[in-house]
């Protein structure tokens, strides 16, 4: 019986590793060194990822360029995330926009090929929260 337990901790393991070292599981970067200030730049190869966010404290600017072209780009919720607050920031505008719910992504088109949100962190202090992205390009009508 144990091992049957080891064997499926191992295989769950293995495939998280898959998952979770991707191209698309993104790490946020302080700027300036500055822990509260953070921002994360979406590969603009990845239709949808993961990103993970390490002691989330502050804000975190989530970003996306495709220049040239109209895209929406989305936050989406899963049971792993946990932050207070969302912003758009996209085309210079700044309105708080509501918090990804299950079935229930926010989306804010491009201005000019580029979209980007602030995500605010939870007051609680949370050792990790992982927040999921997709973006689509517009269709042409």
């Amino acid at each position: 019986m144990l091992s049957v337990v080891l064997i499926v901790a191992a295989m769950v393991c293995m495939n998280s590793a898959i998952v979770f070292d991707g191209p698309c599981h993104v790490l946020p970067q302080p700027v300036n060194n500055n822990q509260r200030n953070n921002t994360v730049e979406i590969p603009d190869s990845c239709k949808t990822g993961t990103i993970a966010w390490d002691y989330p404290m502050g804000v975190l600017r989530v970003h996306l360029t495709q220049p040239g072209k109209s895209f929406n780009l989305c936050l989406v919720h899963s049971s792993l995330t946990g932050f207070d607050g969302l912003h758009v920031v996209t085309g210079g505008a700044y309105r708080k926009v509501p918090v990804p719910t299950e079935g229930n992504p926010t989306c804010t088109p491009s201005v000019k090929g580029e979209a980007a949100f602030l995500v605010d962190a939870s007051k609680l202090q949370m050792y990790m929260t992982y927040i999921d992205f997709s973006f689509a390009f517009n269709t042409v009508q």
